[in-house]
């Protein structure tokens, strides 16, 4: 059983009606979006700030974004190994797995010279860490952030990605390196090797720059959103937070679904939305919030099932 259905089935209902009102906020998606939760990418490859791009994508917006970016001028290819869902695992790959089969993924690389797209392609059939570095490189990745995502072992984990950024982040973390949803629009496409990365925060601010020429408003509002703090307790159960930090202990001011902050066409399947809205309940209730060793402490009393627990405090003030 994946863990979003775990938890979909142990977080406890204590209020029936307030986890019926957080099941129907988790599937609003009030903000609007004039670009793609991924396409900070577009942005930084017209603008030169990178030199190639890699989407992974379903057999359907695979096909379309190929010929996109093909009548756009680019050189286009499409790696033939076939990914799992992301939040299964990076580089866990079923052999058996079907390209067209529900989350089934392949990358798709996209650039101006068609030496360094093929010597991408080869990179991502070989697979090893040499191959990942040198894919790191190709893609224009600060070497600090490859070498962090290579120093895990193959099967990786986004949670597990994101802990290690948190664990080796000195500074404040900066909302601009917020990628903890990739459905929410993110600046940076990779794992950042740690939330107050230099390279990439001068990466991630540069595409700002340039996005905010077209769309301002967007710029605000996302940053806005990057910006509240964020648990994570899988992959696809994340609530957004405000409050005022003090030690490891959080006292709530407002709660909500980061999935509000999500794109419109990217919704939750029923166990997500069933797990965010008894998690959105149970905080809700709360006063102070903790996450431990142990898991998710709510008012001082621990929350079962939920060891590994993972708090950003993007919301600390500069």
């Amino acid at each position: 059983m994946s863990r979003v259905r775990e938890l979909a089935r142990s977080l406890p209902v204590r209020d029936p009606a307030a986890v019926a009102r957080a099941r129907r906020e988790a599937t609003e998606r009030p903000l609007r979006y004039p670009v793609g939760s991924g396409q900070a990418d577009d942005v930084a490859l017209g603008a030169g700030l990178r030199p190639l791009l890699r989407q992974l994508l379903e057999a359907g917006p695979l096909e379309r974004e190929r010929r996109r970016y093909e009548r756009a001028g680019y050189v286009v290819a499409v790696a033939p190994r076939v990914y799992g869902p992301t939040h299964d695992g990076w580089d866990h790959t079923p052999d058996a797995l079907d390209p067209d089969a529900p989350g089934a993924r392949r990358a798709l690389f996209v650039g101006r010279e068609r030496a360094r797209v093929e010597a991408a392609v080869a990179c991502d059939l070989a697979k090893t860490d040499a191959a990942d570095r040198e894919l790191g490189r190709l893609l224009g990745y600060p070497r600090c952030c490859v070498e962090a995502f290579v120093a895990l072992p193959p099967g990786r984990q986004n949670t597990e990605l994101h802990a290690a950024a948190w664990a080796a982040t000195r500074g404040r973390p900066e909302p601009r390196l917020n990628g903890l949803d990739l459905a929410v629009f993110h600046y940076v496409s990779w794992f950042p090797c740690a939330f107050d990365c230099p390279l990439a925060l001068a990466y991630a601010n540069a595409v700002a720059s340039r996005l905010a020429r077209l769309h301002a408003d967007f710029v605000a509002a996302i940053d806005a959103a990057l910006a509240a703090h964020r648990l994570v307790l899988c992959d696809e159960l994340q609530l957004s937070l405000r409050g005022r930090l003090e030690g490891g202990a959080l006292a709530l001011e407002e709660v909500w679904p980061t999935a509000r902050d999500r794109h419109p066409e990217a919704a939750l399947d029923a166990p997500a939305e069933e797990a965010v809205a008894r998690a959105l309940a149970l905080v809700r209730a709360a006063q102070v919030l903790e996450v431990t060793p142990a898991g998710l402490a709510l008012d001082g009393a621990l929350l079962g099932g939920t060891a590994g627990a993972l708090l950003v405090p993007f919301g600390v003030p500069v």
